[in-house]
C-alpha cells in the first residue's frame, strides 16, 4: 500500500508578524540625533540663562529702589547714586567690561546712550549719572531717569 505522498505535507503556516523590536538601523540613529539635539538644546538654554543672571539681578535691584524711593527711604540723590552704582556693577563685573570700570563723566554717558540705543543719557534724565550729581544745585529728574535706567536695562545684552 501506498500512501499518497500529498497528504504528508503540512497546511501552510504564515510567518510570526515582524515585532517592533529591536528597531532598524536608522531608528537608532533618529533616536541618537534626538538625544543629542535635546542636550544641546538644554545645554544651550542654560547657558544663556545663566548670561542673563546679571540683568536680572540688576534688575530687581533696580525695582527696589524704585520702591525705596516711592517710600521715601532714600532722597532722590541717593536714588540717582544708586542707580549709577547699579550699571556700574551690571557692566563691569555681571557682563565683564572691565573697561566700563574708569569711565565718569561724559565719557560714561556716551557709552550708556551706546548701550541703550538712546540719547537719555547724554540729553535726557539719565546726565545726573555723570557729573551733575557733585554739583551743588543738581536736579534729579526723577521720570527722566528712569526711562533712561529702564532703556538701558532692556538695551543691555550678555
Amino acid at each position: 500500500m501506498e500512501t499518497d505522498p500529498l497528504q504528508q505535507l503540512r497546511d501552510i503556516h504564515l510567518p510570526a508578524d515582524p515585532s517592533w523590536w529591536p528597531p532598524a538601523v536608522g531608528w537608532w540613529i533618529l533616536a541618537l540625533l534626538l538625544i543629542v539635539g535635546l542636550f544641546w538644546f538644554i545645554r544651550q538654554a542654560i547657558r544663556y540663562w545663566r548670561m542673563r543672571a546679571p540683568i536680572r539681578a540688576a534688575r530687581r535691584l533696580y525695582q527696589a529702589l524704585q520702591t525705596q524711593l516711592q517710600d521715601g527711604t532714600i532722597s532722590e540723590i541717593q536714588f540717582a547714586h544708586e542707580c549709577n552704582e547699579i550699571l556700574k556693577r551690571l557692566l563691569v563685573h555681571g557682563l565683564h567690561q572691565p573697561g566700563l570700570a574708569a569711565l565718569a563723566g561724559d565719557n560714561w554717558l556716551t557709552k550708556l546712550d551706546e548701550i541703550s540705543a538712546t540719547e537719555h543719557f547724554t540729553n535726557g534724565g539719565g546726565r545726573i549719572l555723570g557729573e551733575d550729581r557733585f554739583r551743588q544745585d543738581y536736579y534729579v529728574d526723577i521720570p527722566g531717569l528712569e526711562q533712561a535706567m529702564t532703556s538701558v536695562l532692556a538695551g543691555v545684552k550678555p
